[in-house]
C-alpha cells in the first residue's frame, strides 16, 4: 500500500472518491526515512560530512515549493529527517483560523484525507493535498526562504498567532531531528545495512 505522500503527476495527491484509485508512484515520494545509500554511511561518516551529502545531493525547484506555499489550500511537508509531517490547512472561516500541526504518517491517501476532516471537520475536503517531499535537512527549509513564506501568508491573511505558532513548530523539528540523527549514528531503531567485520 502506498503512502498518504504519493503525488500524481503534479505534485498533488487528489481528493479520493469512495473507493481510492491506485496513485502514480514517485520515486521521491517512495524514499524510507533516510536514502539506503545514506543509512549505509550513518555509522562511519561524521555528522558535518552526512549532512553536506544530504543537502547537496538532491536538487530542488524552490519556486515551484514557493509558489505551492503561497497558493495551495492544503499542504502536507514529508521530511525525511523527522518521521513526523507537517499538515498545513490555509483556509479559515471567522471560527476556524489556519492549522499548522505536526501529524504522524498516514498508510493512504484515503487515510490522509480522513484525518483531515477529524481536524478540520467544519471544512468541506479538499480537492487535493499538496504533497511537498523535503530531502534535505529542516534548517534548509529555513534558508531557503520557506519558512517564511508559511509564517508570512498567516500574517497576510490576519492571523499572526499562527505565524507565532511556526516558531514553537520549527524548534520541535530541529528536535526531533536532532534525536533521529543521535539514534541513527548509534543505531537504536536502525538497522545496519552489512554485516560486522571480524575482528
Amino acid at each position: 500500500r502506498r503512502g498518504e505522500d504519493a503525488p500524481d503527476g503534479r505534485g498533488q495527491v487528489p481528493r479520493p472518491p469512495a473507493a481510492v484509485p491506485p496513485l502514480n508512484p514517485s520515486a521521491k515520494s517512495v524514499k524510507s526515512l533516510f536514502p539506503a545509500s545514506l543509512s549505509a554511511r550513518l555509522h562511519s561518516t561524521p555528522p558535518t560530512d552526512i549532512a553536506r551529502h544530504m543537502d547537496t545531493e538532491y536538487h530542488l525547484d524552490y519556486d515551484a515549493i514557493l509558489k505551492t506555499v503561497r497558493k495551495a489550500d492544503v499542504i502536507a511537508f514529508r521530511f525525511v529527517t523527522v518521521p513526523m509531517r507537517l499538515l498545513i490547512d490555509n483556509r479559515f472561516t471567522e471560527h476556524d483560523p489556519p492549522m499548522l500541526k505536526l501529524v504522524p504518517p498516514a498508510g493512504s491517501a484515503e487515510e490522509r484525507f480522513k484525518s483531515l476532516k477529524k481536524l478540520r471537520p467544519r471544512f468541506r475536503l479538499p480537492q487535493r493535498i499538496s504533497a511537498i517531499w523535503w530531502p534535505r535537512y529542516i534548517n534548509g527549509v529555513v534558508e531557503s526562504g520557506i519558512w517564511d513564506a508559511i509564517a508570512q501568508r498567516n500574517i497576510d491573511n490576519g492571523f499572526p498567532a499562527i505565524a507565532a505558532q511556526c516558531d514553537e513548530l520549527l524548534r520541535e523539528l530541529r528536535r526531533m531531528e536532532r534525536m533521529e540523527m543521535v539514534n541513527a549514528i548509534g543505531g537504536e531503531g536502525y538497522r545496519t545495512l552489512w554485516p560486522a567485520g571480524r575482528s
